[in-house]
């Protein structure tokens, strides 16, 4: 139904009002301040008067931070903000479900922007067989075409001519790319502004800094979801007993930041020595306070590597992983530059040799990062912002 009422009101609508310099961006999982989206509005909010941009917010929470910090937002689906959406030039978007609620109809017209969410080792989008599958069912692509999930961008953001190459071009349809590099990244490698905090878990941070200025080794582990529910906590090949026991005797505060899919049920309170990062926030300004990171499968390890510190990673369920979530694009051992742990112990010891300066992978960090990252220099929104402005902008 609101497919039809979009095509029969939204679209006619649209096609009739005048384009404005207007740029809407539309954060992942109806409008959640995080990612690259955030630090490309940021950029351009901060930085071109020529340009009106506007984050969409969903959640009067988000919408009420940004007013509160003096920053142009609409909220989500108030009539002024839907009036914006059919006059904008373009948006910004970095996550597939961005049309959903008709905005797909509201902004048939304009340039559309693709930054995704992250370059790793994994089967995406048109190049997953499952979704291949699907697309091969004619009903089904005629939906994804009416309700704008399956299109073709106008821009794709991609951060080197290899991820460009190997991964983007087979799972993405779009007219242009630039590998201008992420911009979430570029708050990797300067100091976080009070912008760059909002929707942070700033409890958290504050608790990770008390610790380093006690000279603690800051571990975070980060893992990816699991399309059949679960952890490493929940299956046990971790515990938290052990874990809290060992990071006391060598000195290590452990930061749990899951997936933002998964609900974590354990109450770590108890526990002095192992913190929680809310996994609804945004953790890349945390990521300069971090000594050593933990992963399995999740693309964060490669921003990670932008500050050449240690990854570790722990597949305990590497062959389950692969048959069961998502075909991987990549030879695991090639594509993680770091050692592998299987169980608690070889954890805890892979974390003892990082703790005590051993570490063999510098090398390999470097070739992986040199892969994955043409231009690491902390300026990719500019990039990003300047191409929007040039290209898909009219010039005043």
């Amino acid at each position: 139904m609101i497919g039809i009422v979009g095509w029969v009101v939204a679209v006619p609508l649209n096609s009739i009002l005048p384009a404005k310099n207007i740029v809407i961006f539309i954060g992942r999982n109806d409008g959640r301040f995080v990612d690259n989206v955030k630090y490309m509005y940021l950029h351009m909010a901060e930085s071109d008067d020529a340009v009106e941009s506007y984050f969409l917010a969903e959640s009067q929470t988000v919408y009420d931070k940004l007013r509160n910090n003096r920053l142009p937002a609409l909220l989500f689906p108030r009539l002024s903000s839907l009036f914006k959406l059919l006059q904008a030039s373009a948006i910004v978007v970095d996550n597939a479900k961005w049309h959903n609620k008709m905005k797909y109809h509201l902004l048939k017209k304009s340039y559309k922007v693709q930054l995704w969410h992250g370059v790793g080792m994994k089967r995406i989008r048109g190049d997953h067989p499952g979704v291949q599958k699907r697309m091969k069912n004619p009903l089904l692509g005629l939906y994804r075409r009416l309700s704008g999930s399956s299109q073709e961008y106008d821009l794709f953001v991609s951060t080197s001519p290899f991820y460009t190459e190997e991964v983007f071009s087979k799972a993405f349809d779009y007219k242009q790319v630039i590998n201008s590099g992420y911009p979430r990244n570029d708050v990797l490698l300067r100091t976080p502004s009070e912008n760059d905090l909002i929707e942070t878990d700033e409890k958290t941070m504050n608790e990770i800094k008390d610790f380093k200025k006690h000279g603690y080794k800051v571990v975070l582990y980060a893992p990816t979801f699991r399309n059949n529910g679960g952890d490493a906590f929940t299956d046990q090949y971790l515990h938290l007993d052990e874990l809290s026991a060992f990071a006391k005797e060598n000195k290590v505060i452990f930061i749990i930041k899951l997936h933002p899919k998964p609900d974590f049920d354990y109450q770590l309170d108890q526990y002095d020595f192992i913190l929680e990062y809310d996994n609804s926030k945004d953790v890349y300004p945390a990521l300069s306070y971090v000594d050593m990171m933990i992963t399995d499968y999740s693309s964060i390890y490669m921003d990670y590597l932008l500050l050449n510190r240690p990854v570790l990673f722990f597949p305990y369920d590497y062959e389950e992983y692969a048959r069961e979530n998502h075909d991987l694009t990549f030879d695991y051992n090639w594509i993680t530059p770091g050692p592998k742990a299987y169980n608690q112990h070889e954890l805890e010891r892979e974390i003892t040799n990082v703790v005590n300066g051993i570490d063999g992978f510098e090398e390999h960090r470097r070739e992986i990062r040199n892969k994955a990252f043409q231009q690491p220099d902390g300026h990719s929104a500019e990039r990003v912002g300047s191409f929007i402005k040039k290209n898909y902008m009219k010039q005043k």
